[in-house]
């Protein structure tokens, strides 16, 4: 019985040496799994920030264009004749021909 003792013992501290390696093993996993995790979340921000920084590059182009169409348009729009400039100097046109017609006529 005394060598079964032995053996229950023996076996007993071999089980427990066991545990303790497979709990270290396990904290050795989960340091690692940490650390990776760590470095996925830090590429992870990285890429977002990046993809961030592009969109708004994008933006600041569009808004760009169209701050350079929007000052096209006002310099354009500075060639326009408002329609009652033009009224008016159309009939000042129409009286200015039509009094210088009436006078080639009377000579004639």
């Amino acid at each position: 019985m005394k060598a079964r003792t032995r053996d229950a013992l023996r076996h007993e501290r071999e089980l427990r040496h066991a545990e303790a390696k497979a709990y270290e093993h396990e904290r050795e996993l989960r340091t690692l799994y940490d650390a990776h995790e760590r470095e996925l979340r830090a590429a992870h921000e990285a890429a977002v920030e990046k993809a961030r920084e592009a969109h708004n590059e994008v933006i600041e182009a569009r808004l760009q264009n169209l701050n350079h169409f929007a000052e096209r348009m006002e310099q354009l729009q500075q060639t326009y004749l408002p329609t009652a400039r033009f009224d008016r100097d159309h009939a000042a046109l129409i009286e200015r021909y039509e009094r210088e017609y009436r006078a080639l006529s009377e000579r004639h």
